[in-house]
Order: structure tokens, then sequence, then C-alpha cells
């Protein structure tokens, strides 16, 4: 999984990269069909507040969180939780749609029908 980080209005600290991509590497668990994962940290204007995007690209589709608060750390764990649930409904509906398909019945006749 390739993972992107983009620091906007401030330089990232290498503890702050390393959170952000330990947490990210861990959603590979959960879901092994992530491609890339970008994570975007912002600081609002005059310092009000911090923000943590996360965009999973996935096979066929991209999953999106967001969260603000006071705290990079607790932003991205925020992220990773929603992002932890909807790879769990998107690898639930995925897995429904391809192979788990109930085996069809077969119906025996009765011995008073032959």
């Amino acid at each position: 999984m390739d993972v992107q980080i983009t620091a906007r209005h401030f330089k990232a600290r290498p503890e702050l990269v390393e959170f952000a991509e330990e947490a990210v590497g861990r959603l590979s668990n959960i879901y092994d069909g992530i491609v890339n994962a970008k994570i975007i940290l912002e600081i609002e204007a005059h310092n009000e507040g911090k923000i943590a995007e996360i965009i999973l690209l996935v096979y066929h589709d991209q999953l999106f969180a967001k969260e603000s608060g006071d705290d990079f750390e607790k932003c991205i764990s925020t992220c990773i939780d929603k992002l932890e649930r909807q790879l769990q409904k998107y690898k639930e509906k995925h897995h429904n749609v391809r192979g788990a398909r109930e085996p069809n019945e077969v119906v025996l006749p009765d011995e008073e029908e032959l």
C-alpha cells in the first residue's frame, strides 16, 4: 500500500508522520485490497484547530474520513475508526455479491409422485 502524507500550512513532526503511517497500515489487517492512502493534515486559519483527512483507494472505490479537533493524533485515530467501519461494510458488500451465494437446493420427488 502506498501512503502519501501532506501537511498543509506547517511542517509535520517525524513522530506524527510515523504515527499516521502505522495507523493507516493497520487498516490492511481488515481489508488487504487497499491500493493507496492519502493523509492530509491541516491547521485551520488563525490556529483555531487541526484537521485530518484520510482518503483510501480500494478496488473500484474510494473511502473518505475527515475529523477536526485540537490534537492530530486524536483526529487521525477517529478517522481510522471511521474507515474501519467503512471497510467492514465495503468488505461485506463485495463479499456477498461475489461468491457468497447459497447453493441451489435440489428437491427430490416423493416416492408417491414416482
